[in-house]
């Protein structure tokens, strides 16, 4: 028995060239459509490890460009918020400034119910920038821009970082030093012990400066606020018995105010409730002021005689 096998060569070679021509234009309308030279491991599979690598590159370095644009805004939404802090800023030291005149003939609980109110404002747009104390970017802030490559033990993530300190930027009442109201001497002027001509001993000791008060061993301070201005200032008697240094005036101004508030009248009252305290203020360079501070009240400070006036010189609110 024979048999006869019947081959079309002409034929099967039309179909594999039809398939090599398929899969190439397959291979090329995928690289046109998708922009890559390098589709599938097949095409090359070293020059698709290095493009995978570039592009994964890119993907950080565009998260990097928002986040960069992320902080900018930040940042311009916090210098918005300082501008206004800076505003209201002036308007606080207007109305300290206008109740310090001698021919204001307003009521000057007026003017502390509005410095109030601007301290308290003050401080809730702080809190809104998230500048307050312990704020949310009240701290050292890291925005990573990508792109950064490790050296010298420094990881790639630092060297790709942008760091903005704002641990000391806050702007509340408090790191300005508004929490309260303060009046304080000129802090160049050193009344501590290690200054000869200035110190607190030699003012209560000098004679023209004795011979100014109008009670023996006392000198007297002058107290302005809200319920005690004007007329009805209120006079805080110091004795001068046994101070040698500026903590002994702290401690005997602060009894003598004790004793003022609790004088049986209404501007005793309110010079009490206005809750006013002498302290030792130093600056950085350790030299000492005699200053005074009040929790809620704007108030003044004057000498009654030459003593006090020494040792102030000059106050501000």
């Amino acid at each position: 028995m024979s048999f006869r096998v019947n081959t079309n060569v002409a034929s099967l070679l039309s179909r594999e060239y039809l398939r090599q021509t398929s899969e190439s234009q397959g291979k090329a309308i995928n690289r046109v459509t998708s922009g890559l030279r390098i589709v599938a491991s097949g095409d090359d599979a070293a020059g698709l490890s290095i493009a995978n690598s570039f592009r994964s590159d890119q993907a950080v370095l565009a998260q990097g460009v928002r986040n960069a644009n992320d902080g900018l805004s930040t940042l311009q939404t916090l210098d918005g918020g300082i501008n206004n802090i800076s505003k209201l800023l002036d308007r606080a030291r207007t109305l300290a400034t206008q109740s310090a005149s001698g021919t204001f003939t307003g009521d000057r609980s007026v003017l502390n119910a509005e410095f109030t109110s601007v301290i308290a404002e003050i401080d809730r747009q702080a809190q809104a920038v998230g500048l307050a104390t312990g704020g949310a970017f009240a701290q050292s802030l890291s925005v990573f821009v990508g792109g950064g490559r490790s050296a010298n033990g420094i990881s790639t993530t630092t060297n790709g970082s942008v760091e903005v300190d704002l641990s000391t930027s806050t702007v509340d009442a408090k790191s300005l030093g508004l929490k309260g109201v303060q009046a304080k001497g000129i802090d160049t002027v050193d009344i501590g012990t290690g200054s000869a001509g200035t110190s607190v001993q030699s003012i209560v000791r000098n004679s023209t400066n004795l011979a100014s008060t109008a009670v023996s061993g006392f000198t007297n301070f002058y107290f302005q606020g809200p319920g005690f201005s004007d007329g009805e200032r209120i006079k805080v008697a110091v004795s001068l018995s046994g101070i040698t240094n500026a903590d002994n005036l702290v401690e005997n101004i602060n009894a003598a105010i004790d004793a003022a508030g609790k004088a049986s009248s209404q501007e005793a009252t309110s010079f009490q409730n206005a809750g006013i305290r002498a302290m030792v203020a130093a600056n950085a360079a350790g030299q000492k002021s005699i200053g005074f501070t009040s929790a809620s009240a704007a108030f003044q400070v004057a000498a009654g005689d030459r003593t006090p006036q020494a040792v102030l010189w000059a106050t501000w609110c």
